[in-house]
């Protein structure tokens, strides 16, 4: 786990304005057939990432449960810690694999007729996908992976970003909760509302009570 410098935040939403313009740019240099490549890599990584996930967490753990008054939740928790971290790294090494397929689609984008209308749509398309990622940059800042990403969410422009999609991706929003709720936990902070709303909805889903989820984050409170 890593913890994102304070002092850096401020300079984040210059960072997103630049990498605005440069996806723009390269967009419409690369054309809308690579940007679609790229877009279906994105979700097949994605997809196997959350597969193979729960099939690594067997091999190897990144955090063992403590041995406090509360080992059964704490032995969740951790789990759901460890397959958040394998995720992120399926989704990383997938991807980069996934990228082999790219130069294949760039002879094709090349063909003069082709060519034409392939800049001038991936220019608009540029712009589509480059919301897709700070979406997914969310979505990885409430992992563990990011003891402070939350923070960093509610610190920048992604915390527009994070409210402009909850609509559309409302059934992530107990994840995303559920994810920062962990990331409080780690840290030793009081959960809010609406992560102690997601993070009751999941444990008893795995069957725990409300006495033991009361014990259990009455702490954080």
């Amino acid at each position: 786990m890593v913890m994102f410098p304070n002092d850096w935040m401020g300079y984040l939403n210059g960072v997103i304005i630049i990498w605005f313009a440069v996806t723009l740019y390269i967009g419409y240099k690369k054309g809308l057939l690579l940007q679609l490549v790229d877009v279906v890599g994105t979700f097949v990584s994605l997809f196997a990432a959350w597969i193979f996930a729960p099939v690594f967490v067997q091999i190897f753990q990144f955090f063992k449960a403590s041995g406090t008054g509360f080992l059964t939740i704490n032995q969740l928790v951790v789990h759901q810690m460890n397959q958040l971290i394998w995720f992120v790294i399926l989704f990383v090494v997938i991807r980069v694999v996934l990228l082999l397929v790219t130069p294949l689609a760039t002879i094709i984008s090349k063909v003069p007729l082709v060519k034409q209308v392939n800049s001038a749509v991936g220019g608009v398309f540029s712009v589509a996908f480059f919301a897709l990622k700070l979406v997914l940059i969310c979505v990885f800042l409430t992992t563990p992976i990011v003891k402070n990403g939350q923070e960093i969410i509610d610190n920048t422009w992604l915390v527009y970003v994070e409210r402009a999609s909850t609509p559309i991706l409302g059934s992530f929003d107990d994840f995303m909760n559920q994810n920062a709720a962990i990331q409080s936990i780690i840290t030793d902070q009081q959960l809010s509302p609406s992560q102690q709303t997601a993070m009751v909805k999941w444990l008893e889903k795995h069957g725990f009570n409300e006495v033991q989820i009361r014990e259990y984050l009455e702490k954080y409170e």
